[in-house]
């Protein structure tokens, strides 16, 4: 079973123990110091369990969990639980989820991976993925040790002085800063 490391963002992926559940994979990395997670741009559960408006019973309700205010939605992938139910939707479950967002008055744009109001053709959300070339070059990514090498040259030359009764220059320990 895939994991949800190995998608790309805009994949349409689904949990295998939810039926007729999926999400729109955006991959930006919110973790706490507890868990790592993973946004979405859409999530959609066909049985969620919520509370009746103006009552206190619950029951099952279709619920789509879009983006509000530019922003990714409120369902994240929480890698530390959830990976082994994580996995690519079919080719089939892709096209029922796009009818299903329909539903609700919004088109998948595959393109531009966004998500666009039909009414309006406002974009409602849009994934954004960095492209690593710059003047036909491909730019890596930093290592571990790169930064830690980077981090303690700035340190060292934002490093604090102070001068001594006797004009003599001494550097302020890390313990003082």
């Amino acid at each position: 079973m895939e994991t949800s490391r190995t998608f790309n963002p805009g994949d349409f992926v689904k949990r295998s123990n939810r039926k007729g559940s999926f999400m729109i994979y955006e991959g930006k990395d919110v973790s706490n110091t507890y868990a790592k997670k993973l946004t979405l741009a859409v999530a959609y559960d066909p049985e969620k369990y919520m509370q009746k408006p103006n009552s206190y019973g619950y029951e099952y309700v279709p619920y789509l969990d879009e983006p509000k205010n530019g922003q990714a939605c409120e369902t994240t992938i929480d890698t530390d639980k959830e990976d082994n139910w994580i996995s690519l939707c079919t080719q089939e479950e892709k096209e029922e989820a796009i009818e299903i967002l329909e539903q609700y008055g919004y088109v998948w744009d595959e393109e531009n991976l966004a998500l666009v109001d039909m009414v309006t053709g406002e974009i409602i959300k849009k994934i954004y993925v960095p492209d690593n070339k710059y003047h036909g070059e491909t730019i890596k990514p930093i290592t571990n040790n790169s930064k830690d090498v980077l981090k303690k040259f700035c340190i060292d030359k934002n490093k604090k002085t102070y001068s001594s009764y006797y004009n003599h220059n001494y550097q302020c320990s890390d313990y003082w800063d």
